[in-house]
C-alpha cells in the first residue's frame, strides 16, 4: 500500500511551512496568488488527496465547540426592496443563514448588486479586496426570469438559493417543489376533494423549474379517484383576471384549488365571488408558518437557509471554486400546514 502524501510532504517539496500549504490548498486569500498556484500544482503533481477522516474530524470539532472567527460570507442580493419586505420568504432564510453561519464561525454580510454606481466588475473587486471567498446568491427578483450575475466566479465558492438565477448555474439549495405540489394534492385528496385544480403564476412556475406543474400532474394522474383538470395560469400577480378565473371554474368545476402563494388565495376571496372553504377549498404552495387560515405547504425557509450555509462551508473546506461543471442540488422537504381554507368533504 502506497504511503499517503501529506501536507508536510508538499511543504518540503515547495520549501514552505505546512500551515502555509494548508491555507493555500483551502484558497485562503491571505496567501499570495502565485504561492497558491505553486502549492496547487505541486499537490496535483505529487498526487495529494485530502484525508477524508481528517476532514471529518475537522467538521466534528467545529460542530462540538464554539467556533473562532473564520471570515465573512457574502450574500448577493439583486433587489433589496422586495427581499427585505416583512412578507418575503427570504427574511426567514436570511435569519437562518445568519444564525447557522455564526455557529460555524462566520458572519454574513449583504451586498446589493443593483445600486447606483455598482456593477459586476466592481462587486468582484470589492469582494476580493475584502478577502471574501464564499458567496450565497439570494433568489432573484420575480420580474427577472433571465437574471445573470457576471462577476469573476473563478475566485469564489458559491451556492445559490433556488432556480431563479439563469446564469451561472451554481450548486444550489431549494425547496423540493415537485414533492411540495404532490403533497398538496395528497392532502386535499385525503380530505375528500376529487376535482383539484391548479391556479398559479406562469412566471413563478418557470422560476421553480416547472416543478409545481410537474408534481401536480404526476400526483393527480396517480389517483384513480381524482378527475384531471386543465391548470389555469396567469402571467403575473398584478395581472390576475377574475373573468378568466370564473370562466375556468365554470368549465372545470373544481372543488379545491391549489394556488402558488397564500396571497393568491387572499385574491380569490377578494374577488367577492368565492367563499372559502364553503364554495371551494384552497391550499397554497407557499404558506408561512404563522398564517393560520391558509392550508398549504411551508417551504421550510429556515432549513433552506441553514442548509445553504452548511453546503457553502463544506465547499470552502474542500477548496471548490468557480462555476461547477456539474451542479449539486440539495432539495429540502416542505411541511404541510393545516388551515381553515380547507375542510373534510362529506
Amino acid at each position: 500500500m502506497e504511503r499517503r502524501i501529506t501536507l508536510r510532504d508538499i511543504a518540503r517539496e515547495t520549501r514552505l511551512h505546512y500551515t502555509t500549504v494548508s491555507l493555500a490548498l483551502r484558497g485562503d486569500t491571505r496567501i499570495r496568488p502565485e504561492t497558491r498556484t505553486l502549492v496547487e500544482q505541486t499537490a496535483a503533481r505529487m498526487g495529494y488527496v485530502p484525508d477524508p477522516m481528517v476532514s471529518a474530524l475537522s467538521v466534528y470539532r467545529t460542530a462540538m465547540k464554539p467556533s473562532s472567527f473564520h471570515g465573512t460570507l457574502a450574500c448577493l442580493v439583486n433587489d433589496a426592496e422586495s427581499h427585505f419586505h416583512p412578507d418575503h420568504h427570504f427574511i426567514h432564510m436570511r435569519q437562518s443563514m445568519i444564525r447557522r453561519a455564526g455557529e460555524l464561525g462566520y458572519r454574513i454580510e449583504e451586498f446589493l448588486l443593483r445600486t447606483p454606481g455598482m456593477n459586476e466588475q466592481r462587486m468582484s473587486g470589492i469582494l476580493q479586496a475584502r478577502g471574501i471567498r464564499g458567496i450565497i446568491v439570494a433568489p432573484q427578483p420575480e420580474t427577472r426570469i433571465d437574471a445573470r450575475i457576471e462577476i469573476d466566479w473563478s475566485h469564489f465558492t458559491s451556492v445559490a438559493i433556488g432556480y431563479s438565477l439563469a446564469w451561472p448555474q451554481h450548486h444550489l439549495v431549494v425547496n423540493h417543489q415537485f414533492r411540495a405540489a404532490k403533497l398538496a394534492v395528497q392532502k386535499l385528496a385525503a380530505l375528500g376533494y376529487r376535482r383539484i385544480g391548479l391556479f398559479v403564476c406562469s412566471m413563478t412556475n418557470h422560476r421553480v423549474d416547472e416543478n409545481w406543474l410537474g408534481g401536480y400532474l404526476a400526483e393527480v394522474s396517480a389517483h384513480k379517484t381524482l378527475t384531471p383538470l386543465a391548470p389555469l395560469f396567469f402571467e403575473h400577480h398584478e395581472k390576475r383576471s377574475a373573468a378568466d378565473l370564473h370562466a375556468w371554474m365554470k368549465r372545470w368545476r373544481p372543488d379545491a384549488i391549489i394556488t402558488d402563494h397564500f396571497f393568491t388565495t387572499d385574491w380569490l376571496i377578494g374577488t367577492g365571488k368565492l367563499r372559502i372553504p364553503d364554495d371551494v377549498g384552497a391550499a397554497s404552495l407557499y404558506v408561512p408558518t404563522e398564517k393560520g387560515f391558509h392550508a398549504g405547504v411551508d417551504q421550510n425557509d429556515i432549513e433552506i437557509g441553514a442548509a445553504a450555509i452548511d453546503l457553502l462551508v463544506s465547499l470552502l473546506h474542500t477548496n471548490v471554486r468557480g462555476i461547477p461543471a456539474c451542479q449539486r442540488h440539495l432539495l429540502i422537504e416542505g411541511i404541510w400546514r393545516e388551515g381553515r381554507s380547507v375542510r373534510i368533504q362529506k
